[in-house]
């Protein structure tokens, strides 16, 4: 019976094992989704079309990832022009059973003025039959979250406008694209690299430069990622890329760790160093203290002779003269002992001993001369006049060249008072700057160096604003927008 037993556990620990070490070693596998493709080409700028432009960040951000991390897994669900339903995108991602999906895409908006980047999760994911546990949806959706903050922060987008960042989406939102973040079993998100329909983002996504940026930007914000999830710190960098709108994850590099480490030594470090030297300099002030020796019988008989010869002079002393004080008594016994005159016997000070030292010997205010000149030429190496650096400064801000191509925006009205963005007489027109005149505020709705453009937009924007016109701006001066025609190349 015990055999039996043994050979059944064995038998099962033979079939089991290799099941076990794969599952440890398998790798990360995420799935990269190029928008749109084939006979979708998507949102498109004359012969510029979305399916080209996601297809190359696509390419751009693979080849990175498989350089520099060659252990994660990637599926392509597209490798060039080819049709793909969003059923197709989510089976493929589904079947890989892939740990994280992101999908590229390119906006587009009727407002030529819109633009910047947004990354898009689904912050209630659809059920699917294939996920029975609930917990596995609830850690989708965080870390979903935490990969389109991620995303926004890498892009460097200091202020985001209305309606842009980091934003979730809900089953209400019916289009096609959102398709892929409600039936994936998975972490997804959905990317907007730009608006075709803007004329700076469309020369970004034009171009080799730009299209490798987006690729790199994505690809830090996916390493940051996988150094999270990692970790294990996914609640704790969620809570402060909200916290921060997108701009700090909440984890300090190695680098940043020893920053603040030395920091917070370096003031003890000070505080040390600077008493162990006010020790030294105390023990160097106090006058050396030697163990006094016991004296001699011959010198005790010396003492005890001196003792009662000046006990003798104190009582005894001589008519018409006081008691001399011991200083005096030694330094009279010291000139004897020279033979020089005592200076009570002339009534005079002594100076011819003094006069030999005094000629040889300089004066003090000249010896200390050469050390003062020696020391102004470091002073003056080393200090910097503060005043003639602030005048440099003004001049080179004064001297600043003008902006020479005028830069045309439309003026929707003037007010007497500043009025906030969101204000409702602004009608939800973004993004709007403000330019003082006199006492008055004009509000001005767009800025760009385009004439026809502004123009074109001006057509639109009189059905809320009838009283609109096109002004224009050199730097922060304004000019008549004939003027500023004739000063553009």
């Amino acid at each position: 019976m015990y055999f039996c037993t043994m050979k059944k556990t064995l038998f099962l620990l033979f079939w089991l094992l290799p099941l076990l070490l794969c599952a440890k070693v398998r790798p990360l596998v995420w799935v990269l989704d190029a928008g749109h493709g084939g006979s979708d080409q998507g949102t498109a700028k004359g012969v510029i079309l979305e399916k080209d432009l996601t297809l190359s960040v696509v390419k751009e951000l693979s080849a990175l990832l498989r350089k520099n991390k060659p252990g994660i897994k990637l599926v392509l669900t597209r490798n060039d022009d080819r049709t793909l339903t969003p059923q197709d995108r989510c089976r493929i991602a589904n079947n890989a059973n892939a740990d994280l999906f992101l999908s590229v895409h390119v906006n587009s908006a009727p407002d030529p003025f819109a633009s910047g980047k947004e990354s898009i999760y689904a912050e209630l994911r659809k059920s699917n039959n294939s996920i029975k546990n609930g917990s596995i949806v609830r850690s989708s959706v965080n870390k979903s979250e935490l990969l389109a903050w991620l995303l926004q922060k890498n892009y460097g987008e200091k202020e985001y406008p209305k309606g842009r960042g980091a934003r979730p989406r809900t089953t209400k939102d019916v289009r096609k694209e959102i398709y892929v973040l409600l039936n994936t079993n998975m972490p997804a998100v959905l990317t907007e690299v730009g608006f075709l329909t803007n004329i700076n983002d469309a020369a970004t996504l034009r171009s080799k430069a730009g299209i490798k940026q987006i690729a790199t930007d994505i690809y830090n914000a996916l390493i940051e990622y996988y150094t999270i999830t990692q970790g294990k710190n996914e609640k704790k960098s969620l809570q402060a890329l909200r916290r921060t709108n997108g701009k700090d994850n909440g984890l300090k590099t190695k680098m940043e760790k020893l920053m603040a480490k030395n920091e917070t030594e370096k003031p003890k470090n000070e505080d040390k160093k600077a008493k162990s030297v006010e020790n030294r300099i105390t023990a160097l002030a106090q006058p050396v203290q030697t163990a006094p020796k016991d004296p001699t019988p011959e010198e005790v008989e010396r003492m005890v002779a001196q003792e009662m010869s000046e006990s003798k002079g104190k009582t005894e002393p001589a008519k018409g003269k006081t008691e001399e004080p011991k200083e005096v008594k030694e330094k009279a016994e010291a000139s004897i002992a020279k033979n020089d005159a005592p200076a009570e016997k002339t009534g005079k000070p002594e100076t011819k001993s003094e006069e030999p030292v005094k000629k040889d010997e300089k004066p003090v205010t000249k010896s200390e001369e050469p050390v003062t000149k020696s020391e102004e030429p470091a002073d003056s190496a080393t200090v910097l006049p503060s005043v003639p650096a602030e005048e440099s400064v003004e001049d080179a801000v004064a001297a600043a060249p003008i902006p020479s191509i005028p830069v045309f925006s439309i003026q929707l009205f003037a007010v007497s008072k500043e009025i906030k963005a969101d204000d409702v007489r602004l009608k939800g027109y973004q993004p709007v700057t403000f330019k003082r005149s006199g006492n008055l505020i004009k509000v001005l709705y767009g800025s760009n160096t385009d004439y026809k453009l502004i123009k074109s937009t001006l057509v639109t924007v009189r059905k809320d604003f009838p009283d609109a016109f096109v002004v224009a701006y050199l730097g922060d001066e304004p000019i008549s927008v004939a003027d500023a025609l004739k000063r553009i190349p």
